[in-house]
């Protein structure tokens, strides 16, 4: 089961979706390309894996990316989104680049 629920949440992530979990809905950000809207269809078919993987693996929610961290939760909520290189460096692009990140 987990391993269906990994399978399909890094699909959603390559066609470009943000999925998280709010209290016990599942619930996915992105553009409605062909390839999103497809996985959005297998996301539903999986609802109660999606949503046991990302109680068990994290909160499912996206960390603030404009302004620095404010507690541990937003701080494990980025060490989970950075552990992907491409959202690491998605991130530090932001970091390096940002003028409000100019101390």
């Amino acid at each position: 089961m987990a391993f269906a629920a990994a399978a399909v949440l890094k699909r959603a992530q390559e066609v470009g979706l943000v999925v998280w979990l709010e209290d016990d809905d599942v619930l996915v950000e992105g553009s409605p390309t062909p390839e999103a809207l497809a996985t959005v269809e297998i996301l539903k078919e999986h609802q109660v894996e999606v949503a046991t993987y990302l109680r068990q693996y994290g909160d499912g929610q996206v960390p603030p990316l404009d302004r620095p961290l404010e507690n541990e939760e937003e701080l494990k909520r980025w060490m989970d989104w950075t552990a992907d290189p491409k959202r690491f460096a998605q991130w530090l692009e932001w970091a390096m680049t940002d003028e409000s990140t100019n101390y």
